[in-house]
């Protein structure tokens, strides 16, 4: 059974996660924040063109925010190297509040909307994978990221540690986490993240 995310958006517009009681993303920038974070502090631009396809590997998909940035960026960019992303989710949106949270985004609409033909499908069971483009794959491992990272179908080029801060989400920020993208790992794999503890 899928334990769908409990949501709200507050008087400023911003997506709530009621059981973390944080924000899914900062309305002001976060598609930037996304390039900023994930794109290039993966340095992507010099490294995805030295693995096909070049896997990315996200803890909390959301909105799907970084991965249509993401996909996004490989547009505008002219690269053709295949990428497969996958991305862990312990409570995805509900259909109605995914085709509502990035109306801020409309750069990224079409790729929402090319989401949505199969959204019932990846977020039908654990594991849900399907072919967008010839170049595009997206893989959600529906759970808990402690059990289900270890099904990751591969191993990652560069993480994208999202999910909700360590303070919010301690569970997801475990020893276990580290353990899974140590083995989950190419060698020279990278790994980005704009969530700390202090």
């Amino acid at each position: 059974m899928i334990d769908y995310a409990k949501t709200y958006f507050d008087e400023n517009g911003r997506l709530i996660a009621e059981t973390y009681d944080d924000v899914y993303f900062s309305i002001e920038g976060g598609l930037a924040e996304t390039h900023y974070v994930f794109i290039e502090g993966n340095d992507l631009k010099q490294n995805i063109g030295q693995h096909t396809p070049f896997t990315i590997i996200e803890t909390g998909f959301g909105t799907g925010l970084n991965f249509m940035a993401t996909w996004d960026w490989l547009t505008q960019q002219n690269i053709t190297t295949p990428l497969h992303f996958i991305s862990v989710e312990k409570h995805p949106l509900t259909e109605y509040v995914f085709a509502q949270s990035l109306a801020e985004y409309p750069s990224i609409k079409p790729y929402q909307q090319h989401i949505l033909k199969h959204y019932s499908k990846l977020t039908s069971q654990t594991i849900n994978t399907v072919q967008l483009t010839p170049q595009i794959t997206l893989t959600l491992l529906i759970g808990d990221v402690a059990e289900v990272l270890k099904q990751s179908p591969q191993k990652a080029n560069a993480w994208y540690l999202d999910g909700f801060s360590p303070s919010k989400n301690p569970q997801m920020w475990q020893q276990s986490l580290f353990d899974n993208m140590a083995k989950l790992s190419h060698p020279h794999a990278t790994f980005a993240t704009f969530t700390a503890a202090g």
